[in-house]
C-alpha cells in the first residue's frame, strides 16, 4: 500500500443530532494513517464527538490499533488487537474535546511505531 496525500471529505449534519461531518486520513508511514472523524450540528461549527485512531494496513485492509473517542460520554483511549479486540481502556476526565484531540495527535505521533510493532507482536503470539 502506497502512503498517499492528506486526504479529506465533508459530509451534512443535522440540526440536532451530531453526524460525521468530516474525515480526514494524514498518513504517517507506509501503511500506517491517522483516521480522524468529526461529529458537528449543523450551524454550530463545534466538534461534539470525535474519533481519533491509528491504523496499519494489515491481512489486506486497514485496521485500528490505537483509538481516541468521546462516545459512551466519556473520553477515552482504546487498543486494539488484530482480530479487533480491545485489549486495553484508559479513560481522561477533566479535560475538554480540544484538548482530547491534542492528546490523541501527540501521543499517536510520538508514539505510533511502538504501537504498530505491539500490534503486530499482539498478533503473532495470541493470533
Amino acid at each position: 500500500m502506497k502512503l498517499s496525500k492528506f486526504h479529506r471529505k465533508r459530509h451534512d449534519a443535522d440540526s440536532h443530532d451530531p453526524k460525521l461531518t468530516e474525515e480526514i486520513l494524514i498518513p504517517l508511514a507506509e501503511n500506517v494513517r491517522i483516521r480522524l472523524h468529526m461529529y458537528k450540528l449543523k450551524g454550530h461549527g463545534r466538534v461534539v464527538k470525535y474519533v481519533y485512531q491509528l491504523e496499519t494496513f494489515l491481512e489486506s485492509k486497514w485496521k485500528y490499533v490505537v483509538r481516541y473517542n468521546n462516545f459512551h460520554n466519556i473520553i477515552h483511549k482504546d487498543k486494539f488487537s488484530p482480530n479487533g479486540e480491545r485489549i486495553s481502556r484508559k479513560y481522561f476526565e477533566g479535560i475538554t474535546i480540544n484538548q482530547a484531540m491534542k492528546i490523541a495527535d501527540k501521543d499517536i505521533r510520538k508514539n505510533f511505531e511502538i504501537y504498530v510493532k505491539e500490534f503486530v507482536s499482539y498478533g503473532e503470539t495470541n493470533g
